[in-house]
């Protein structure tokens, strides 16, 4: 019987053991998850660092034209990265490319030949007939290292958006 009570103990040390490494891996090394609205990324950005969370309040993110979930997953080796993908709106695009004049936006694609174009205004088939758009890519300006900084490439083809907040 007291053979069975330490096998017993120790399974469970071994399970609290585990248990206890996996929330120090996801607290301290990596998390991830999905939420449906902007709003509900408020803690994924809080649980990165204050400089990234200060980046929620007053970034693109807030008003781009996401539709449906929003995935996340943010990492702290090295230094705190959050990653946001999600599918995007196509028809509220070009209103939210209009909104953010301050902003760089990179336009890259290839035409019928395999040539590839690029184009840092939005491109209309008057100017670019034949050229078919892959990706767009924007940012805040890279300013000093004490801010966050938002890069963004948007997969035209699929319609997904991808932010890397470093």
């Amino acid at each position: 019987m007291r053979g069975k009570t330490r096998i017993a103990i120790f399974a469970l040390l071994v399970a609290l053991g585990f248990l206890g490494l996996r929330w120090m891996y996801h607290a301290m090394i990596f998390d991830q998850g999905r939420v449906s609205s902007v709003a509900a990324l408020h803690r994924p950005f809080t649980k990165a660092g204050s400089q990234i969370a200060a980046t929620f309040t007053n970034s693109l993110i807030q008003t781009f034209p996401f539709k449906g979930d929003i995935e996340w997953r943010l990492g702290f080796i090295k230094d705190p990265m959050l990653s946001v993908a999600a599918d995007i709106d196509t028809n509220a695009l070009l209103k939210f490319v209009s909104a953010n004049s301050s902003v760089e936006f990179f336009w890259s694609g290839t035409d019928a030949s395999g040539q590839n174009w690029s184009a840092d205004e939005w491109p209309t088939k008057d100017a670019y007939p034949s050229v078919s758009w892959k990706t767009m890519t924007f940012g805040t300006p890279h300013t000093n290292g004490f801010t966050a900084v938002i890069d963004a490439t948007l997969d035209i083809v699929s319609n997904r958006v991808r932010f890397l907040i470093h």
